[in-house]
């Protein structure tokens, strides 16, 4: 798929991905994986979720303080610096959540066919 094709399924990718992953099934994933441990504004597992895989699919070369103020559209409530976000993302917890999420996609995707 090039750059014009995603631009243009970008609004059905991102409402499939909301579809998929309702917000209890996300706290549910981050809680196994233990990117949350304490519940917090600052940075939801919805708001992590969407900025590593809808705001990204739309702009890939983001910088971290972008990414920031896609979060604060997203969620107003929520203030995190670049530097606070570079390390959430670079943490491994983040990691297993994200590839929780992908796995959990490609089982109910197959599921479907």
């Amino acid at each position: 798929m090039n750059s014009t094709q995603l631009s243009e399924n970008l609004p059905a990718i991102s409402e499939t991905l909301n579809q998929l992953f309702e917000s209890n099934k996300l706290n549910q994933i981050s809680k196994k994986t233990g990117f949350v441990t304490r519940t917090s504004a600052r940075l939801t597992p919805q708001n992590f979720f969407q900025l590593m895989t809808v705001e990204l699919l739309k702009e890939p070369n983001l910088s971290y303080l972008a990414l920031c103020g896609r979060l604060a559209e997203i969620n107003p409530q929520a203030s995190l610096t670049s530097e606070g976000l570079e390390t959430r993302v670079n943490r491994r917890e983040s990691l297993e959540y994200l590839q929780r999420i992908f796995q959990e996609t490609l089982l109910l995707t197959l599921q479907k066919s």
